[in-house]
């Protein structure tokens, strides 16, 4: 047993160690057993943005036949015009507002104010993600309702 099988030992096949498909499992595993609906909007914030970026990218890779590799390396830019179109592809549908009010490059999309909030952190950039908290989780949690139809579609097109 090679020291790659003993480190992922849920997976018996070497090449389902860097899949989308264990990627988007880990992501519906990690929601299931997270209680984050009680907690602190920030928590909550960027426990959500960062499963529904890993998400997206996953789709972004499965969409346009990216090598899982490629996609999950430090680097990558997830290109949020494609989003949309790759949901269509895996299986599910997604509003091309509510891709932009998450990933766009204008305030006050999610991966800005978490851009902010992680590169200088302050009370002015908390106080912005507790205000768009209320409708920016929500979109969060109904986009990652496509962990479903993305791991079907992983498994059956992208071994």
């Amino acid at each position: 047993m090679t020291a790659a099988l003993r480190k992922w030992p849920r997976y018996k096949d070497p090449d389902e160690m860097c899949s989308y498909y264990r990627v988007i499992d880990d992501l519906e595993k990690v929601i299931a057993q997270l209680n984050i609906d009680g907690s602190e909007p920030l928590a909550q914030f960027l426990v959500y943005f960062a499963c529904a970026e890993k998400l997206a990218a996953s789709i972004d890779g499965l969409a346009r036949s990216i090598v899982p590799a490629q996609v999950f390396r430090r680097g990558y830019r997830l290109d949020e015009t494609l989003i949309v179109a790759g949901c269509l592809k895996v299986g599910f549908t997604v509003a091309s507002a509510d891709v932009d009010h998450l990933f766009g490059k204008s305030l006050p999309s999610a991966k800005r104010l978490r851009d902010q909030f992680m590169h200088r952190p302050g009370p002015s950039h908390l106080q912005q993600i507790r205000s768009e908290s209320p409708t920016l989780i929500p979109t969060m949690k109904t986009f990652l309702k496509g962990i479903g139809p993305a791991k079907v579609y992983a498994r059956l097109n992208y071994p």
